[in-house]
């Protein structure tokens, strides 16, 4: 049993109860399907909408960063949804998200807070990175480590303190620095190229690992890359062409994209995290 994430697409109508229409949609894959004679088992035990404040969410076309039809995290059941990133989410309409390469509002933002941060660097001395901080605790005496000091000494430091002061998108949360949300201090303090180089690294449209369950009811698995038909068993007998599951992450990226990118306008997209 794991993780597992997933990019479900939805047809406009599933707007109207999102919760509802991914149930549906994703009841075939579950441990109650009656389809048990699967070869597979069950792909799913819990999901919930996921993946803005982990960062591997959707990044709104330009114009569209405040619309209402956007689909956010829910909330986990021990503490509020996690800070947002302006224009980042966890869905919506296939036409209000960029599913470009390379989302031009996230790479806008991303060359804003680079050069925050050059600007604070001419100011202050150059901070140490968080795993300085983690060594020394390693070497106490006792290998004592604590998981809140550690990253409060980190953001101590006075560059870290004031970026953190100034732009507040780093996407933290209790992890601290867990997460691979884009402009967190430990991102920039490691990097040594430019603005741009730096937008090329931290914002892309993020998928060759993640399944994905079609609008007609397909789910590919990202590994392995095996097309499960929701509406057949282990004897199905219908063969999945909406694209090629290309053998490298790479490749099987590029082909979502290439699907997310063919839906209707108003054909809903949205990211989701359980237990499998």
């Amino acid at each position: 049993m794991a993780g597992y994430s997933a990019v479900v697409c939805l047809p406009a109508e599933a707007a109207e109860d999102l919760h509802a229409a991914l149930a549906e949609a994703l009841a075939p894959f579950g441990e109650t399907s009656n389809l048990v004679e699967w070869d597979f088992g069950f792909l799913w035990d819990t999901w919930r909408i996921d993946g803005a404040a982990e960062g591997y969410g959707f990044w709104a076309a330009a114009g569209y960063e405040q619309d209402p039809r956007l689909h956010f995290d829910d909330p986990y059941w021990n503490r509020p949804a996690d800070l947002r990133l302006p224009g980042f989410c966890a869905g919506g309409p296939r036409k209000l998200l960029d599913l470009s390469p390379s989302p031009a509002l996230g790479r806008e933002l991303a060359t804003r807070s680079w050069d925050l941060w050059q600007r604070l660097l001419r100011e202050h001395p150059p901070p140490l990175p968080i795993r300085a901080f983690v060594a020394r605790h390693q070497q106490s005496p006792h290998h004592w480590f604590d998981h809140e000091l550690v990253p409060s000494e980190f953001e101590a430091q006075p560059l870290v303190r004031e970026y953190l002061a100034a732009q507040p998108l780093g996407g933290r949360d209790p992890k601290r620095y867990s997460s691979k949300s884009v402009f967190t201090p430990h991102q920039l303090i490691e990097f040594t190229g430019d603005a741009e180089s730096f937008a090329d690294t931290v914002v892309a449209n993020q998928l060759g690992w993640m399944d994905l369950v079609t609008i007609d009811g397909w789910w590919i698995e990202s590994c392995g890359r095996r097309a499960n038909h929701g509406s057949c068993g282990s004897a199905c007998e219908h063969t999945f062409t909406a694209f090629d599951p290309a053998s490298n992450e790479s490749g099987f990226a590029e082909a979502q994209l290439r699907y997310l990118r063919s839906l209707p306008d108003d054909a809903l997209i949205v990211r989701i995290h359980g237990h499998c």
